[in-house]
């Protein structure tokens, strides 16, 4: 759950490891560890560790994007419910002057130092963001929500049709829906943002 890099599943330069654990999936296999193990029993643990050895970075990064999302992530929440909670303990007024929404802002402080990545510019403290950050972040989200709105609605349909077709599964089904922007059948995972 990462600003995903859609990892290449065919073609030139594709990994070894990679190729490996592609082969297992196309041969049906879905739990990691299984497929692991497999790969563990078929090649042995050096080629496990050598072909890990090439992706040590990549993985590197990887983790580091899921820190820094958690630690965003983690201080949104924080600063959110501390507004709330004293918004909240603010109303011992009359029930008259309670009525009035209170504010539930956060103050800057509370997430300036915090590290966001922005698009086409990288991480950068909130307290750093521009107005015109600030709206690139907007926007991709704006796109991320309408591509998993469509995957959702091209799930719904499926279901429908499942139903309609008294399939059972969908790898019943006579056919699919097409899937949402042009996407290829493996694209359809989850798709996460930073």
């Amino acid at each position: 759950m990462v600003p995903v890099t859609h990892h290449r599943t065919e073609g030139p330069g594709l990994g070894e490891f990679d190729a490996a654990v592609l082969g297992s999936i196309k041969r049906g296999a879905t739990d990691p560890a299984r497929i692991v193990s497999n790969l563990v029993k078929r090649h042995g643990e050096s080629w496990l560790v050598a072909a890990l050895t090439e992706l040590t970075t990549e993985v590197a990064e990887e983790r580091t994007r899921d820190l820094l999302r958690a630690y965003r992530l983690n201080a949104e929440r924080r600063a959110s419910r501390k507004a709330k909670g004293a918004a909240a303990t603010k109303s011992r007024k009359p029930v008259a002057e309670r009525l009035v929404v209170l504010s539930t802002d956060i103050p800057t402080d509370e997430l300036a130092d915090v590290p966001v990545h922005i698009p086409g510019r990288g991480n950068v403290l909130y307290g750093d963001c521009t107005s015109d950050d600030m709206r690139t972040r907007a926007a991709m989200y704006d796109r991320i929500a309408g591509r998993n709105s469509k995957r959702g609605h091209w799930c719904l349909d499926v279901a429908s049709k499942i139903d309609a077709e008294q399939a059972g599964t969908l790898r019943n089904l006579s056919s699919l829906p097409p899937l949402p922007n042009g996407e290829e059948p493996g694209e359809m995972g989850e798709e996460a943002t930073g």
